[in-house]
C-alpha cells in the first residue's frame, strides 16, 4: 500500500469559521473504499441536508504532506 486515502466532511454554517462543522470520518486503503464508506455516511441523518460537503483526498505513506509551514487558527 503506497497511498491512503482521507475522507471527511465540512459544513460551512456561518461567515465565522470557527463555527464550522469538521468531521474526520476514515481513512481507507482503496479509493473505492473511501467512496463506498461515503455512500453509507450520506444517508445518515447528519449528512443528509449537506451533501457536498464531502471530500476524499488522497495521500503518500511515509512521506510528509504539509510542508509550508504553519497557520494559526483562533477560537
Amino acid at each position: 500500500m503506497e497511498y491512503v486515502y482521507r475522507l471527511t466532511h465540512e459544513i460551512d454554517i456561518t461567515e465565522e469559521p470557527e463555527k464550522d462543522d469538521w468531521v474526520d470520518i476514515g481513512v481507507y486503503s482503496t479509493q473505492e473504499k473511501a467512496e463506498k464508506a461515503l455512500e453509507k455516511y450520506k444517508k445518515l441523518a447528519r449528512f443528509t441536508d449537506y451533501q457536498d460537503g464531502f471530500n476524499i483526498d488522497k495521500y503518500k505513506i511515509n512521506e510528509d504532506n504539509w510542508t509550508s509551514g504553519y497557520a494559526t487558527v483562533w477560537y
